[in-house]
C-alpha cells in the first residue's frame, strides 16, 4: 500500500517560532500519528533576502527554522509554482530550492530557468511510478512571475506547456498529479474557465488535479477517474502583516480547509478527506462539524449544476459582497485599502 498526504498553503511565518515544538503536534493530532509514505503541500513563500518584492502589500517569507516541522512522511514534497515564491526576487527562490536541497526535501515548480521550473518530479515508490507538476497562474489576480530562460521563477500555467510535459511523461509514469494555483482569492466557487481546465488536463492524462491560492475551500468533480479539487484551502496559515501596516485576518471561510488522504492498494486509488479549521495561530485543528461538510457538499452540487457557467456572475457578485462586509468589521482596512489603490494593489 502506498499512503499519501496533501495539504494546501503554507506560510511557516515568524510568528510561529515560538510554536515550532507544537506544530508537529497540531499535524499528528489530525493525522492520528499515521505514517505516510509521500506528504505534499504547497509552500507558499520563499526565503528572505535583501531584494523584496516592490509594491506589494502582502510579502511573506518562510522561517528556515520551521522547515523540518514540514518532515511528515518519508517523502516531502513542496510545489513552489505560486504567487509569493518571487516575494523576495530571484534570490529568495533560489535560496528556498538550496535550502530544500540541502535538507532532502523534493520540490516541483520553480527553478533557476524555464526549464527547470517546468521539470516533473518522477518519484518511484513500491513499484509505481509517479509524476507531480507545479503550475501557477500569471494573471494579475493571482500575480504569480514566471520564470524565463535566463530568469528565475515558476512555472506557468500555460496549457499548451503542461499538454507537452504530460505528454513526455505520459507513457513512462502511472500516475499523473497536477497542483495548480489559480482562481481568485477569496471567491467561494472556481471560475468556469477553471472547470475546461480541468477537462483539458484530464483529456492530456492527468490522473488528479489539486488547487491552491484562493484561502477558501472550493468543490470537487471526478472526472472519469480523475480526482479534481479545485482548492483544498489553507493548512498552516497565519494572519498577515501587511506592508501598510494593517493586519489581514482570516475570516471563518478561509480558516475551513481540508486535507486528502490518498491510499493505494489492489490497483486502485482511494481518497479520503479530513475537515480542518485553523486556530488563531493559523494552525491546523479537525473540525468534524456537520455544518463544514454541509458546505462542502452544497460548493460540489453548484459546480455540477449544468447551469453553472451561466449562474457562476451571480455567485461571484455574492462571494465579492461578502468580502464588503467582512471589510467593514475594520473600518481602518478600509481606509487603508482605499490608501492603496492608488498605487498598485496586490496580495
Amino acid at each position: 500500500m502506498i499512503k499519501t498526504l496533501f495539504a494546501g498553503d503554507v506560510w511557516l511565518a515568524p510568528k510561529l517560532l515560538n510554536k515550532k515544538n507544537g506544530i508537529k503536534k497540531f499535524i499528528t493530532n489530525i493525522t492520528n500519528d499515521q505514517k505516510f509514505d509521500i506528504f505534499i503541500c504547497n509552500l507558499e513563500a520563499p526565503f528572505r533576502s535583501d531584494n523584496m518584492r516592490p509594491q506589494r502589500r502582502a510579502v511573506i517569507y518562510t522561517e528556515p527554522e520551521l522547515l523540518e516541522s514540514m518532515r511528515i512522511a518519508n517523502i516531502n514534497v513542496f510545489t513552489l509554482a505560486n504567487n509569493h515564491m518571487n516575494d523576495f526576487g530571484s534570490e529568495g527562490l533560489l535560496k528556498t530550492i538550496d535550502c530544500c536541497k540541502q535538507k532532502g526535501f523534493l520540490f516541483v515548480g520553480a527553478g533557476s530557468t524555464l526549464n527547470e521550473a517546468r521539470k516533473p518530479l518522477i518519484i518511484d515508490l513500491k513499484g509505481r511510478k509517479i509524476a507531480i507538476m507545479s503550475y501557477a497562474d500569471t494573471s494579475p489576480y493571482v500575480g504569480s512571475i514566471a520564470a524565463t530562460e535566463n530568469e528565475p521563477g515558476v512555472a506557468p500555467m500555460e496549457l499548451h506547456l503542461i499538454r507537452e510535459d504530460i505528454s513526455k511523461v505520459i507513457n513512462k509514469v502511472d500516475d499523473i498529479w497536477v497542483f495548480l494555483h489559480w482562481g481568485k482569492e477569496y471567491i467561494g466557487h472556481p471560475m468556469p474557465e477553471q472547470l475546461m481546465i480541468s477537462r483539458f488536463l484530464t483529456e492530456c492524462g492527468a490522473t488528479m488535479i489539486i488547487g491552491h491560492h484562493p484561502h477558501v475551500l472550493l468543490g470537487y468533480e471526478k472526472l472519469n477517474n480523475t480526482e479534481v479539487y479545485y482548492s483544498i484551502g489553507n493548512f498552516i496559515f497565519p494572519d498577515i502583516e501587511l506592508q501598510d501596516n494593517c493586519v489581514h485576518k482570516w475570516n471563518s471561510l478561509s480558516r475551513s480547509s481540508i486535507i486528502l488522504k490518498a491510499y493505494f492498494r489492489k490497483n486502485k486509488w482511494r481518497l479520503d478527506r479530513k475537515f480542518l479549521y485553523l486556530n488563531k495561530y493559523g494552525l491546523p485543528e479537525i473540525d468534524d462539524s456537520v455544518k463544514a461538510i454541509n458546505r462542502f457538499n452544497n460548493k460540489n452540487r453548484i459546480i455540477n449544476n449544468s447551469a453553472y457557467k451561466v449562474k457562476y456572475p451571480f455567485y461571484h457578485l455574492f462571494w465579492k459582497i461578502m468580502g464588503y462586509l467582512y471589510k467593514f468589521s475594520n473600518i481602518r482596512k478600509i481606509w487603508m485599502d482605499i490608501l492603496w489603490r492608488f498605487g498598485r494593489k496586490g496580495i
